[in-house]
């Protein structure tokens, strides 16, 4: 059996000014390279490293677990999911608060209106009354006179 070309994939990780960047490092590694020892190719793959992290100008870079990667799009998936909820929510609290005070609101007109009516009747039941009363007194004014 020959040898073969090899094509090394790496994620990657860098930092560009707080905010992480991520690559997939692509290496090819020849059957050339095939007397090389592996901490040779690790080093010259350092290398291309460092001259990624300057021609992209990242304060460093890194290999990472593709896993670190793939649970850090599933976090941020569902942040977007439980960010589009409590917008949601929000809207329809705001909308339930709006209700509830316009609500509040009419109940608050009909117990004006309400006791606007009361006191009118119980203000008729006080004249009726101070009209008894004057009728009553003129009553027995006239029986005392008689």
């Amino acid at each position: 059996m020959g040898l073969i070309d090899i094509i090394l994939l790496v994620s990657l990780r860098g930092i560009r000014g707080g905010e992480s960047v991520y690559y997939i490092g692509v290496f090819w590694i020849g059957v050339e390279l095939r007397g090389w020892s592996e901490s040779a190719i690790i080093d010259v793959i350092y290398r291309l490293l460092s001259e990624v992290m300057r021609v992209e100008r990242l304060d460093n870079i890194w290999p990472i677990d593709i896993t670190d990667v793939a649970e850090a799009l599933r976090d941020y998936a569902l942040l977007r999911v439980l960010t589009g909820l409590s917008e949601e929510l929000d809207e329809k609290f705001t909308k339930v608060k709006e209700e509830k005070e316009m609500m509040l609101e009419k109940i608050l007109e009909e117990l004006r209106q309400a006791f606007r009516k009361l006191i009118a009747k119980v203000s008729r039941v006080e004249e009726l009354l101070e009209e008894l009363l004057r009728e009553t007194r003129r009553s027995s004014r006239d029986a005392r006179d008689a």
